[in-house]
């Protein structure tokens, strides 16, 4: 009788708390708000993705799109008191500059619980999570998670090889050999159509997508710092390598070599110049030359096979490379005011996952892609432009919010296609290409916050200056160096030699 009795007690007992159980397995999604930069078309395809993570982990993704003014929105919306429950894809200055002012979350006490982003934070070679959290620490807090790459650097240099052939030249090498085929791209009617309206030479990144011929000098087109034979620090963008470089490009865009639009178009306007044969080498990024064939129709108006992805020129000392690419390529930040805090970093998590990055960025398994036991993927739209079901697929990239490279490369090899074929280039160059690293990398102060951004603008727009003509290298080269420093160029450099001097027991001077 008693042993009935329990019985009864426990089904009685386990029928009270069935209406919970059942509450809690129906609950509803936690909702967060998301917030990056990017301008990828939300459709009935990424609605599917949306609604997987939905199902799967319990989160809704409400995206809130920065466009080209990202940075101007976010500081809104900060400003504001509307801070976003997750914000992405921030570049290393708007990260450090609003973790200093206490904008994000301290997640210090709660990172390392999470495998899946420990896992992906140590896939960099040479570096542990530590070291990448490290970059997100601010007064031994830690405020963000970065998103990491094994990449030396994203910048892709492509070339028309069908108007090599047309104007009877190889793949260039050297700088002189890169000077005479832009020549003749953009005087030897490359495209046959008897008509002079092509260019040697644009770019995708404006300023920085010069980054190969300044290379060939020993500089980059940005703030960064060096150190030279007698153990002195350069300061990149004061120095006669950069004014050298600078004098180069000058002279080709008076030549007539450069389209005169590349400082100003958009990476779309500059897909589109490719497809219509404006112009036979550019620099862009790494996955541009492969994006304008898959996304830009570039075989519909030329030849299958006519593009080729190369490496940078040589310059007349031997120097060669472009800019290094940062291990910790962006930033990824919780609001600091955030009632969703589990549920941003299990959303994190799944995304640092081989399965949640797959997902954002080539949608559901099964309709889109699939894998085998030994890890082999299908990427429908990869092969062939659609999904298992037939279905003419778009961009399918809206909710990614991480770089995953490796990944990533798992589905470029599997198509032979022309998009893939140059995607594998890109990566085949990309991972061995010559670079020019920055020794500060990594470093940060407080005069770096608050100048780095408007010092950035400056040079961009100086440089432009001084290679249109509008300045005159000579003349207003000291008055350019006496203003970046006095603006705040003289406090960052000095700042972060400290910071480099006291973290390696270093006595370094600048040159």
């Amino acid at each position: 009788m008693k042993r009935t009795l329990s019985l009864l007690v426990a089904l009685l007992m386990a029928l009270a708390m069935l209406p919970a159980a059942l509450a809690e397995t129906a609950q509803e999604p936690v909702t967060i708000t998301m917030f990056y930069q990017s301008t990828r078309p939300m459709n009935e395809y990424t609605e599917m993705t949306r609604q997987y993570v939905r199902d799967t982990i319990g989160v809704d993704m409400e995206l809130i799109q920065g466009g080209e003014n990202w940075k101007q929105q976010l500081a809104l919306y900060i400003t504001g008191g509307d801070i976003p429950d997750l914000m992405a894809f921030m570049d290393a200055a708007t990260f450090q500059g609003y973790a200093a002012e206490g904008a994000f979350y301290d997640i210090s006490d709660i990172v390392y619980d999470y495998e899946n982003i420990v896992e992906y934070l140590n896939s960099v070679v040479g570096y542990t999570a530590e070291d990448m959290l490290a970059r997100t620490t601010v007064d031994g807090a830690i405020y963000g998670i970065p998103s990491v790459t094994p990449a030396r650097s994203y910048y892709s240099l492509n070339i028309r090889t069908d108007w090599l052939d047309n104007v009877g030249m190889e793949i260039p090498t050297t700088l002189d050999e890169f000077t005479e085929v832009m020549r003749a791209f953009t005087f030897n009617d490359p495209d046959g159509d008897g008509q002079d309206d092509t260019y040697g030479f644009s770019g995708a990144q404006t300023y920085y997508s010069l980054t190969p011929f300044f290379g060939a000098f020993g500089a980059r087109p940005d703030q960064c710092y060096f150190l030279n034979d007698e153990g002195k620090v350069v300061t990149n963008v004061l120095s006669d390598n950069y004014k050298a470089a600078l004098a180069y490009i000058r002279d080709i865009y008076a030549e007539g070599l450069i389209d005169p639009e590349m400082f100003t178009a958009t990476y779309e306007q500059t897909q589109e110049k490719v497809v219509r044969g404006e112009f036979g080498l550019w620099t862009g990024w790494w996955s541009g030359a492969g994006n304008v064939v898959a996304r830009f129709g570039y075989e519909e108006t030329n030849p299958t096979d006519s593009l080729a992805v190369i490496d940078p020129p040589v310059g007349a000392d031997g120097q060669t490379g472009v800019i290094a690419q940062d291990p910790c390529e962006s930033y990824m930040a919780i609001g600091y005011d955030s009632e969703n805090v589990e549920a941003v970093m299990r959303l994190i998590d799944f995304a640092a996952s081989t399965e949640g990055h797959l997902i954002l960025m080539y949608g559901v398994e099964g309709q889109f892609w699939t894998q085998d036991e030994e890890g082999n993927i299908d990427w429908y739209f990869g092969i062939d432009g659609v999904d298992a079901l037939g279905n003419e697929v778009s961009d399918m990239q809206a909710y990614r919010f991480f770089y995953n490279i490796p990944v990533e490369n798992l589905v470029r090899p599997l198509s032979d296609t022309f998009s893939s074929r140059l995607y594998q280039q890109s990566i085949d160059i990309y991972t061995d290409i010559a670079v020019y690293p920055d020794l500060f990398l990594g470093l940060t102060s407080n005069d770096y916050v608050t100048y780095t951004s408007d010092l950035e603008t400056y040079l961009k727009e100086s440089g432009i200056k001084f290679i249109t003509g509008e300045w005159d290298l000579e003349a207003d080269w000291d008055n350019y160096v006496s203003t970046y420093l006095s603006m705040g160029g003289e406090a960052v450099r000095t700042s972060l030699l400290e910071a480099y001097n006291a973290a390696n027991g270093t006595a370094l001077e600048f040159a």
